[in-house]
C-alpha cells in the first residue's frame, strides 16, 4: 500500500538513498530542504517532491505538513553535525539548534491536520561516547560533541512530550554510514579518491576501531522501523556490530584500489593516546524486533565505491 513519506535532510547522503528506496517501493516521497540549498542532481530522484522550508519557521512547517499529509516522518536534517567542535561560548544558541529543530518539527506534526503514524529520528552510535563497547541501546549515553548531545537531549524531550504527541517516536542510531555518493570529507570516500589519484595520505589514528555500515542497510533498517509495530520511544542500533581498526580499513582500500602500500602512512601515536578507541554497537535488538541485519559487507561496499569512482574517472 502506497504511503506518504516526509524526509527532512532528504537531499543529503542518507536521506537521498532513503528517498530512492521508498520511491522504488511505490511510495509518495516528499523531502524537506533548506530554502537556499543547492541540490545535487544525483541526490534528488525525479519523482521526489521537494519542499524548501526552514526548520526554524514553525508556520512554514505547519503549511508543509498540511500539504504533504505525511504518514511517516524521518528527521535526518542536522545543523550541529556540520561542525562537531564546541562553539565559542558567546554563541550558545548554536548548541541547541538541532534540539530546537526536532522539537519544533514534532510539535508541528502534532498540530497538523493529518497526523503521521510515526516519527523517526536519526541519531549516531557516537552518542555512546567512550562508554561500554559494543554499545547497547539501554546504556547511558555519553556524548562528546554538540551534535550528539543534541540527539540525546532531543530523545529525552520527546519522551516528555509523548503524552501530547498522537504518533509514536522512534530513534535509529547509525553506525558510521558509507556508500556511493558520500562526500569525500568522510574517511572511506576520501581515501579511495586519494588512492585512485595516486596522492599520498596519512592515517592519524590507525588503531581506532569503527563500526561501518553500508547506506543500503541503513535505509532498509529505517524502512523496517517505519513498518513494524514498535513501542514509542524504542531505540534501535543500525550498525554491523563489528569494529575493524582504521588501519585495517585503510589496508582494504589500498588492496581494492591497487594503490602502492607506501602511498598511505600511519601516524605515530602520542604517549597519552588511548590505544584502540572503539565506536561499535550491538545489533541484537534490530534482529529481534525488525528481522534486520546488515547485508553489505565492508569489503563489498568499498569494492562498489571503488568501481563507481573508477567509472567516473574514465
Amino acid at each position: 500500500m502506497t504511503k506518504r513519506i516526509l524526509i527532512t535532510g532528504g537531499a543529503g547522503f542518507i536521506g537521498s538513498h532513503l528517498a530512492r528506496a521508498h520511491i522504488a517501493e511505490g511510495d509518495e516521497v516528499h523531502v524537506l530542504v533548506r530554502p537556499a540549498a543547492s541540490l545535487r542532481a544525483d541526490r534528488v530522484h525525479r519523482n521526489t517532491i521537494v519542499h524548501r522550508v526552514d526548520l526554524r519557521d514553525y508556520a512554514a512547517l505547519l503549511s508543509c505538513l498540511a500539504a504533504t499529509r505525511a504518514q511517516v516522518i524521518y528527521h535526518l536534517a542536522t545543523d550541529a553535525g556540520r561542525n562537531r567542535t564546541l562553539p565559542d561560548l558567546s554563541d550558545l544558541d548554536s548548541l541547541t539548534t538541532d534540539l530546537d529543530n526536532v522539537l519544533r518539527l514534532a510539535a508541528a506534526a502534532a498540530n497538523a491536520p493529518a497526523k503521521p503514524d510515526c516519527f523517526i529520528t536519526a541519531q549516531s552510535i557516537a552518542v555512546y561516547g567512550n562508554g561500554l563497547s559494543p554499545s547497547i541501546e539501554d546504556q547511558r549515553e555519553a556524548p562528546l560533541a554538540p551534535y550528539t548531545a543534541s540527539m540525546v537531549a532531543a530523545g529525552h524531550y520527546l519522551s516528555v512530550m509523548q503524552p501530547r504527541l498522537p504518533f509514536s517516536i522512534l530513534h535509529a542510531r547509525f553506525g558510521l554510514t558509507f556508500g556511493p555518493g558520500q562526500a569525500s570529507s568522510f574517511f572511506i570516500p576520501w581515501l579511495i579518491e586519494r588512492c585512485l589519484a595516486g596522492e599520498p595520505s596519512e592515517i592519524r589514528t590507525p588503531e581506532d576501531r569503527r563500526d561501518f555500515v553500508h547506506v543500503e542497510d541503513v535505509t532498509a533498517g529505517l524502512i523496517a522501523m517505519s513498518r513494524t509495530p514498535l513501542h514509542t520511544g524504542t531505540i534501535i542500533n543500525l550498525s554491523c556490530g563489528k569494529a575493524p581498526t582504521v588501519r585495517e580499513v585503510a589496508e582494504l582500500i589500498i588492496e581494492l584500489t591497487g594503490a602502492p602500500r607506501g602511498l598511505v602512512t600511519l601516524a605515530r601515536m602520542k604517549p597519552d593516546y588511548v590505544r584502540g578507541r572503539a565506536l561499535c554497537a550491538r545489533t541484537e535488538r534490530a534482529r529481534e524486533l525488525l528481522g534486520w541485519r546488515p547485508r553489505v559487507s565492508l569489503r563489498e561496499g568499498i569494492a562498489r565505491m571503488v568501481s563507481r569512482q573508477v567509472a567516473q574517472r574514465v
